[in-house]
């Protein structure tokens, strides 16, 4: 039986980048909107909150610009140091295949490796602490044989077929 956890892919979040956002035109946008909003002819209130809306998430999306994120489910031995060394891998694999030159394709292989083992070893020393301290921390221990079985139907796993070491204390 497999024990790595099937989660549902993450849902990628859009983030607005207020920094480099352009605030002069978002002024100016809404500026010119204000004399369409006092001629609209429909004053009920739910159509001048429609037409509001619209109008001031149209200017977001034009003039602030966006990026996707990973979704907060994660592996919990991954921490900051290993993800920004993950995103550095996939720049690196981009700019191989876009470049194709020799310097690049090695730097990308070299990071791959360097991810794959601090992972790894991220992963030992998070099974090293779920397994060495069960008896103090049982909801990290439960919280991990959760993870595991991810359908009722499904049997948990056994401690030794997920590299769980137990010491008899």
């Amino acid at each position: 039986m497999a024990c790595k956890p099937l989660k549902p892919k993450p849902v990628r979040r859009k983030i607005f980048l207020w920094k480099k956002a352009e605030i002069h035109n978002i002024k100016e946008d809404l500026q010119n909107f204000i004399t369409t909003f006092k001629n609209i002819k429909d004053r009920s209130v739910e159509s001048l909150w429609q037409a509001f809306k619209t109008a001031v998430q149209t200017t977001i999306e034009k003039r602030v610009p966006t990026k996707m994120t990973l979704g907060r489910n994660t592996h919990p031995w991954i921490n900051t140091t290993i993800r920004r060394k993950i995103n550095q891998k996939q720049k690196a694999h981009k700019k191989a295949r876009k470049t194709k030159k020799k310097r690049d394709k090695d730097r990308y292989k070299r990071l791959q490796q360097e991810v794959q083992w601090e992972v790894r070893q991220a992963n030992k020393k998070y099974m090293e602490e779920v397994s060495s301290d069960y008896r103090d921390n049982a909801k990290k221990f439960w919280s991990y044989i959760k993870s595991k079985a991810t359908n009722y139907y499904l049997k948990v796993p056994s401690m030794s077929e997920c590299g769980l070491k137990f010491r008899e204390q």
